[in-house]
């Protein structure tokens, strides 16, 4: 199976350390190609894999050079599935989904609560999420504020964690203190955040 990403930037943040994560463990059992709209590259690990990653810079994101670079890139890799993690991104693969039919879209939410909204922002997620064939959410939250809870394209990925770091951490300080701590992750704090329910 062929399977193409779409990400604004594999920058530090939850988002983008989560595609990682999946992508680690996707690229074993399928070819897998990331177009990144940004040449910002904070997870290197990345660039290790078996998998290919096409950057578009940020500035020339929507222009028609862009549009036909994404295409081609799409033609050669001819994926079965096309993975967004950017709705306004997807317009820049339509041209081809809508010339490939058989090509599947999957799109995501990365929200839990509410959010503001302009007229085109609305617009182009009803045109993704109607176009695409499943519909990830990184909690089921996120398929509740979407009215997608019980529906057959709303599914969840949780957001997990790679232990392994905090393992060796642990070993490490375990060799000067007693280690009882708990770790918790926490996000970024900003107002799309539903913080009421946690």
């Amino acid at each position: 199976m062929r399977i193409v990403y779409l990400v604004d930037s594999l920058k530090a943040g939850g988002k983008e350390r989560q595609l990682v994560y999946l992508i680690e463990q996707i690229c074993k059992k399928a070819d897998v190609t990331i177009i990144v709209f940004s040449d910002e590259i904070f997870y290197t690990e990345v660039l290790g894999l078996p998998v290919r990653v096409y950057t578009v810079s940020k500035s020339n994101k929507f222009n028609i050079k862009t549009l036909v670079a994404v295409y081609r890139e799409l033609k050669k890799t001819q994926p079965h599935v096309v993975h967004s993690w950017e709705n306004i991104s997807t317009l820049l693969v339509m041209p081809y989904l809508v010339l490939n039919p058989r090509t599947k879209l999957v799109s995501s939410i990365r929200y839990a609560g509410k959010l503001k909204r302009s007229l085109m922002q609305w617009i182009v997620k009803l045109i993704v999420h109607g176009w695409s064939c499943a519909i990830v959410s990184n909690s089921r939250q996120g398929l509740v504020v979407e009215n997608l809870l019980g529906s057959k394209k709303g599914n969840v990925i949780y957001n997990g964690i790679d232990l392994l770091p905090f393992d060796t951490y642990k070993l490490i300080v375990s060799q000067f203190l007693e280690f009882k701590n708990r770790v918790i992750m926490v996000g970024r704090f900003y107002g799309a955040k539903d913080y009421i329910t946690f």
